[in-house]
């Protein structure tokens, strides 16, 4: 069997384990979903809350590590006026799209 139809077997071979993960979690999903349905209406408003309370969480950290991140790779950038930062860019084009 050459490369090619290795790397393809191996490709169908992972696809078929990512449609199998798949179908696993959508069942275990639908199972949960059917634990809720069967919780009383004010349980499962409770339950609401929470989620969108985890949810609001999980987007907060999100923004703060993104955020550490900006500022880190900001700091290494080099304070510079406009006519520096321009020359700099017109220096970038001609060397890597110039002549």
């Amino acid at each position: 069997m050459n490369f090619t139809a290795k790397l393809h077997q191996a490709i169908a071979t992972n696809n078929s384990l990512l449609i199998v993960g798949l179908d696993t979690i959508m069942s275990n999903l639908d199972r949960v979903l059917d634990e809720v349905m069967n919780l009383p209406t004010e349980q499962q408003e409770m339950l609401i809350q929470i989620l969108q309370r985890r949810a609001i969480e999980h987007r907060r950290d999100e923004i703060a590590r993104d955020a550490q991140l900006s500022l880190a790779e900001s700091r290494k950038l080099k304070i510079q006026t406009a006519e520096e930062a321009i020359a700099d860019l017109r220096e970038f084009i001609q060397n890597d799209f110039g002549d």
